[in-house]
């Protein structure tokens, strides 16, 4: 009788403990952390020489660098957020807007967009 009760009691525990895993089903954000760099924009290509390059870490911090008109290199820092389908950008210093933007991720490239529709659009390849 013993042995029959354990045999039910380990067989209700195996079931009972195979169905708490974390099933999470929630929308999926791609892991774009790294260096991205503007190629296109609008279909134009972009000199490389004057690209932006859009540095995302994993803890929500990144930075935007690029070269101004008189050579010198401009390093924005930048903290972000993205859901699904857009990122939010806010710069650190207050003179800079944040930047809200649909995005495309495929793997070794990104679209930014201010339209969901992708009507104008920068071509962000991964450095």
């Amino acid at each position: 009788m013993k042995k029959i009760l354990f045999s039910i009691f380990l067989s209700v525990m195996t079931i009972s403990l195979n169905s708490c895993e974390d099933d999470y089903y929630g929308p999926s954000i791609p892991d774009f952390s790294g260096d991205w760099v503007l190629i296109e924009s609008n279909g134009h290509p972009i000199n490389p020489n004057y690209a932006d390059i859009y540095t995302f870490w994993r803890n929500g911090e990144g930075e935007l660098s690029y070269i101004d008109d008189y050579g010198t290199e401009i390093i924005l820092p930048f903290t972000w957020d993205a859901d699904e389908y857009t990122i939010y950008i806010r710069f650190r210093n207050p003179n800079y807007n944040p930047m809200f933007v649909y995005y495309d991720y495929q793997r070794r490239y990104m679209y930014f967009s201010e339209s969901p529709n992708f009507v104008f659009y920068d071509v962000l390849e991964r450095y």
